[in-house]
């Protein structure tokens, strides 16, 4: 029935797409005069198809604003907030202590890869998954992964399975055209904003689960050293936690997502 009513509306997007570049076309000529010697456009697409494809690929801030990782770091403008963040994720990797202090989980983690290697090297993309997932759990949030299934490193996955999804062609057209973003969920078209709604808060909820754990064990006086760990406790020592705490939940999640990209 979707795939249907999106071939349905694939017309109305193309007509869209071909008003919105008369208009931005006729507005530029007028107030820019003629253009300098440049690629010969097409008709309607004009150079669109000349653009470079990876940064389309690698970055939609619309579309991932959409699916819930605001105020992610890689998605952030240029200002304090995007400083802020930048401060404490670089920090966290650069303290020496910390630094030296993860070497251990680090050579742990190597030999639990080695060992599964060694037992089942068939399924190295899982155990190299597992190694890497085991290393940032433990680093942004001191949590030690045990098991393949662990529940947060499933909600982890199933987060960037659904963000995945969700870069459809469609959705990164909202770039191109930001006044898509207003399209009515239920109109043919929109399958993008119905798969952003259903992402978004699983989204949330996996950058919001470790966190709250690590929150909870701070408490109880049993969290383990790690990044969010050490964001808390300064926050908490300014008084300031109530301001930081989104922050620190997407800052944490920063560390996963990007391993994850990888």
């Amino acid at each position: 029935m979707i795939e249907r009513l999106t071939a349905q509306a694939l017309p109305c997007i193309i007509i869209l797409f071909a008003v919105h570049y008369v208009c931005t076309h006729l507005l530029w000529t007028r107030t820019n005069g003629k253009l300098p010697p440049g690629p010969r456009p097409i008709p309607l697409l004009g150079n669109v198809h000349q653009l470079p494809t990876e940064y389309l690929e690698q970055r939609d801030p619309e579309e991932h604003f959409r699916l819930g990782w605001e105020p992610f770091i890689v998605f952030l403008d240029y200002g304090d907030l995007w400083k802020k963040h930048r401060r404490w994720v670089y920090g966290a990797l650069n303290d020496k202590a910390s630094l030296q202090a993860w070497q251990s989980v680090q050579r742990r983690e190597v030999a639990v890869l080695l060992n599964s290697m060694n037992s089942n090297p068939d399924a190295y993309r899982e155990h190299l998954g597992r190694y890497s997932s085991a290393l940032i759990m433990e680093t942004a949030y001191g949590h030690t992964v045990t098991s393949s299934e662990d529940e947060y490193v499933h909600i982890m996955n199933m987060s960037m399975k659904l963000t995945t999804q969700g870069e459809s062609v469609a959705a990164s057209t909202v770039d191109f055209i930001p006044i898509l973003k207003y399209l009515p969920t239920w109109m043919p078209g929109a399958d993008f904003k119905r798969k952003a709604q259903m992402a978004r808060p699983i989204v949330r909820g996996a950058m919001k689960r470790p966190y709250y754990m690590v929150k909870a064990l701070l408490a109880s006086g049993s969290a383990k050293p790690s990044v969010v760990t050490s964001l808390l406790e300064e926050s908490i020592r300014k008084g300031t936690l109530e301001e930081d705490e989104t922050d620190i939940i997407f800052s944490g999640g920063a560390f996963y997502g990007r391993t994850s990209d990888d």
